[in-house]
């Protein structure tokens, strides 16, 4: 890293999108890191109110955290043919009933890495859990802050 921050954020350093999960590893970071509170990933189903969490794995500042990607895949009445995107953020405990606004938006954000939603471009895994193939592939937006994108079908950017 490149950078420091005093801004509260969730600073990603690794993502890992194999055997079945994405695995997230990354640092809360300006004043963000918690004392003995517990944090969660949280997953915004792009659009409505669909949530989802996960405890985050937190020590000394750096969270890890691993989501298997028929969470991703199944994403509640079907998947629309131009599929669907889960935003996601850090949050803690004590926060969770809050709206995302007040989250930490997980993202890149302090490294010398211009347009990463063009030059990171990541896996893409099949989940089967809605009985149908589903295509999940982290990706990083325009705003380079991270997000899964899942996909009617199994990609063809997928790796055996």
């Amino acid at each position: 890293m490149n950078a420091k921050t005093e801004t509260p954020q969730a600073e990603v350093a690794e993502i890992w999108p194999r055997d079945g999960a994405v695995r997230i590893v990354g640092d809360l970071l300006g004043g963000a890191a918690p004392g003995s509170g517990r944090w969660f990933l949280q997953a915004v189903l792009r659009d409505t109110d669909t949530r989802r969490s996960y405890e985050l794995r937190v020590e000394d500042g750096r969270f890890d955290v691993s989501v298997p990607v028929e969470e991703f895949g199944n994403a509640g009445d079907g998947l629309p043919q131009e599929g669907v995107k889960w935003d996601l953020y850090c949050a803690p405990e004590d926060r969770l009933e809050e709206a995302a606004e007040k989250w930490l938006r997980l993202g890149r954000h302090l490294d010398d890495i211009a347009d990463k939603k063009k030059v990171m471009v990541f896996p893409a895994q099949t989940s089967a859990e809605s009985g149908t193939g589903v295509s999940v592939r982290p990706f990083y937006t325009l705003y380079n802050n991270l997000s899964v994108e899942c996909l009617p079908g199994p990609s063809d950017k997928e790796n055996p």
